[in-house]
């Protein structure tokens, strides 16, 4: 089982060929696509593409009126919704809240559908490492003001948002110091994301082969029956990006910044999530 300590800047994903749109400007042939489906699993990141990103984890909400549309379209036969999420299940469930959808937890690592659920066993086998993982890291950065440490029962995320920034160079020593060894033997990766480390055991399972999975397990009629649709913001949604583009769905980076990004469109905001989820139609207007 390979590891790896990716502590360090977003990578700078390379810019595909064609030019990236702004979502709402194109939004009449994403519309059309979707119109012309035999059905859309609607796939969407939690944290900074439905909610705001917040300096707290515990935060997060969803706008009221972001929940009543999800909760209208997964209530419509052109529509399956999931939510693929770092976060964990239980708590993923309680911020969004609507039932009968897909969950897709721990970058999808433990799923729960109504159709069915998957615990990944790798991840399962390493919860005792990540809950000394946890008293570790809450031990050694009880010193440092800000210094968040949100244990996930597979994962873990050290946020540091809240850090001084005189701080943050010990804060990313710290996390280095004490995963070195699990990552160098091949048990623990790390990932540096907006304003937080990722610690997720190595398994070879992210959210691309979660997005992929999805899309076939949800579909009634197989892989080509649904047209897959990804929105995300962060590092670990480029996979998902990849994924959804090799089976022709459409993949949509949310941001302020979409110039390092491989996703066919942008939004700019989860505000304008909201507003692309309240123009998706839920009657035909083709005859397909």
């Amino acid at each position: 089982m390979g590891g790896g300590y990716c502590i360090g800047a977003p990578q700078a994903w390379p810019r595909q060929e064609m030019v990236l749109k702004h979502l709402l400007s194109a939004c009449a042939e994403v519309l059309s696509r979707i119109d012309s489906a035999h059905r859309t699993l609607l796939l969407s990141d939690f944290d900074g593409t439905l909610a705001p990103i917040v300096a707290r984890p515990e935060l997060a909400s969803l706008s009221q009126e972001t929940a009543t549309l999800l909760l209208k379209l997964s209530q419509c036969p052109m529509y399956s919704v999931a939510i693929v999420s770092g976060r964990a299940l239980d708590d993923l469930k309680d911020r969004v809240g609507i039932p009968g959808i897909t969950y897709a937890a721990n970058y999808g690592m433990e799923i729960e559908s109504p159709r069915f659920s998957l615990l990944n066993a790798a991840a399962d086998r390493a919860r005792s490492l990540f809950r000394q993982l946890d008293e570790d890291l809450r031990s050694a950065l009880a010193h440092i003001p800000g210094a968040i440490v949100e244990y996930k029962g597979l994962t873990l995320s050290m946020h540091y948002r809240l850090v001084p920034e005189r701080d943050q160079i010990d804060v990313r020593d710290i996390v280095h110091q004490l995963t070195a060894s699990a990552s160098y033997l091949g048990h623990v990766e790390v990932t540096d994301g907006k304003k937080v480390f990722e610690l997720r055991p190595a398994t070879a399972w992210d959210k691309g082969k979660t997005v992929s999975l999805l899309v076939d397990r949800l579909s009634p009629a197989g892989v080509a029956a649904v047209l897959p649709c990804f929105l995300g913001d962060d590092v670990s949604d480029e996979v998902g990006f990849d994924a959804v583009d090799k089976l022709g769905g459409i993949s949509i980076y949310v941001g302020q910044d979409p110039s390092h990004t491989r996703a066919g469109y942008y939004l700019a905001s989860p505000q304008e999530v909201t507003q692309f989820l309240a123009m998706l139609p839920t009657t035909r207007v083709s005859n397909s």
